[in-house]
């Protein structure tokens, strides 16, 4: 729902932007969504909804669809639950809708529908057009009607599977983040924390090991950090635990280290 270069640029940024308003009505549900993010002068809108089952749930983020575990299980959660009713307004706009239940021992139809507008003045508060989608729909003659094959979406061989960095052990964390402050254990696990600017050894052009600083960011963004002990490390990274990235040459450079 944007310029096709806005969009090819950043998906997320214009994600953001989207407002969605869930319609429930008839004990069915509506989705309308509109960009707020103007797209030359324009805010296109889209509704999505279905004409001949009722709808028991719907998502509007690809993290609810998904779940948190897709990227090492590849399994979607949605598909092994029961109907979510939940607006969730993040970056990874995703509209999920849900039908009940059908037992597919039957000739079944479900008729969904999306309609799109260029440009939408004002923010929606209920579905539009219904009569004319409606019209549209009885218009066609569904028994003569003859739809065209298309061919089957498959993944391309050039993606691989999902990837998840390993877990690093307690040993690991305290040899190479000792004095940690800030720590967090939702649920009795470590997810995050701040630690100090420590001076590192990295290899250098020739593959001789050289001095050099490294900074860590901080969440704050602001880049200020303290000074720590010595440790190894190397242009690969420390394990799991975040990535040297380092500049220079003959061997005098900086490297900076990005957030754990």
């Amino acid at each position: 729902m944007g310029d096709r270069g806005g969009i090819r640029t950043n998906e997320l940024y214009l994600s953001q932007y989207l407002d969605h308003f869930i319609d429930e009505s008839d004990k069915s549900y509506t989705v309308c969504s509109r960009q707020n993010q103007s797209q030359g002068g324009c805010f296109p809108y889209l509704q999505q909804g279905c004409l001949d089952q009722r709808l028991t749930g719907y998502c509007t983020d690809a993290m609810d669809f998904y779940g948190k575990e897709y990227r090492k299980t590849q399994r979607i959660e949605a598909l092994y639950q029961e109907p979510l009713k939940k607006k969730y307004q993040y970056e990874l706009s995703y509209i999920g809708l849900w039908t009940d239940w059908l037992a597919l021992d039957q000739t079944v139809k479900a008729t969904f529908y999306g309609m799109f507008i260029e440009h939408m003045e004002q923010a929606v508060k209920g579905p539009l057009f219904m009569e004319r989608i409606q019209s549209a729909y009885e218009a066609v003659d569904w028994d003569s009607f003859e739809g065209k094959p298309v061919q089957m979406v498959r993944r391309s061989a050039l993606f691989g599977g999902a990837y998840a960095s390993p877990e690093m052990t307690e040993e690991e964390i305290d040899t190479w983040f000792p004095k940690r402050r800030m720590e967090e254990f939702p649920g009795g696990w470590r997810v995050d924390f701040l630690c100090r600017r420590r001076l590192g050894r990295y290899p250098a052009a020739g593959g001789s090991q050289n001095e050099g600083t490294a900074h860590q960011r901080l969440d704050t963004g602001s880049g200020i950090s303290v000074p720590a002990q010595p440790v190894h490390g190397d242009t690969q990274g420390l394990k799991s635990g975040g990535a040297y990235l380092c500049k220079g040459a003959g061997g005098n450079g900086e490297c900076h280290q990005e957030r754990f």
